[in-house]
């Protein structure tokens, strides 16, 4: 006496165990359940007169262990698996300032795909290059801090997302850096005051061979020297200078003028 598995025996009568035959035509959109040859043949045709989507597919791996990996997946269906991230820009930052002083720069951008974002930053020359910065949600702002020498720099910014998918680098942001802010702090103190220190810097560099100020300009008090200001030298501080300084710390004489950017 033969026997059979009940659960095993239930399975089979969802599929078609009748003598006739079944075509699964165009990935299962079309089923025909007979044996006329005439209606196989329409089926399959209309199965390769429609229209088939194109398919964009791409795989990211990453390894999160030794001997492990996390393995991603985006398709897209007529449309790009993925978009590049929006232009970035440089969104805010000091556009003078002084030379070796570290100052912030921002940039936010957006990705369309929601993906998270990475910066880079050129620091001016196309050779001083930060490393990628993130990630940073598409929409959160970019930070970076920055110190350069004197000088006039174009400042730039690059996006990339997920899939590594880069813009193109920013329009230039131009930042004028010199030594000369304020003129009369010889000693360059990091207040910016102008003191008996300044003074004594002063006098000592002039009469006694002491050490020259760090940036010619704040010693240069009165301001004469060159066409283009952030070009002063040591040997613009001469005499005049000196009576001006005095004249201004103990007298009510004019402060010194402004640095000019």
């Amino acid at each position: 006496m033969l026997s059979h598995n009940t659960y095993a025996n239930q399975r089979t009568l969802e599929f078609n165990r009748a003598w006739t035959p079944t075509i699964y035509s165009d990935g299962g959109e079309d089923l025909y359940i007979g044996n006329s040859e005439t209606s196989m043949r329409i089926m399959i045709g209309n199965g390769h007169q429609r229209a088939v989507a194109p398919l964009d597919l791409i795989v990211k791996m990453e390894q999160v262990g030794s001997d492990s990996y996390d393995i991603t997946v985006r398709i897209g269906n007529e449309v790009p698996a993925n978009n590049d991230p929006a232009a970035a820009a440089v969104d805010a930052g000091p556009t003078f300032g002084e030379d070796g002083v570290e100052y912030d720069f921002e940039s936010t951008t957006t990705d369309p795909d929601a993906d998270e974002l990475y910066y880079q930053w050129d620091w001016g020359d196309g050779r001083d290059l930060s490393e990628w910065m993130g990630p940073y949600a598409s929409g959160e702002t970019c930070t970076a801090s920055h110190s350069r020498p004197e000088g006039d720099f174009d400042i730039k910014v690059r996006a990339k997302d997920d899939w590594e998918a880069e813009t193109e680098w920013s329009a230039a942001y131009s930042i004028h850096l010199q030594c000369c802010i304020v003129r009369g702090n010889v000693d360059d103190d990091p207040s910016g005051g102008i003191d008996i220190g300044d003074l004594v810097m002063l006098v000592d560099y002039m009469f006694s061979q002491g050490p020259p100020p760090p940036c010619p300009g704040t010693a240069n008090i009165d301001g004469s020297c060159c066409v283009n200001p952030p070009n002063e030298t040591l040997s613009d501080i001469d005499i005049a200078d000196l009576v001006m300084l005095v004249d201004y710390m103990f007298s009510g004489g004019p402060p010194p003028p402004n640095c000019v950017p």
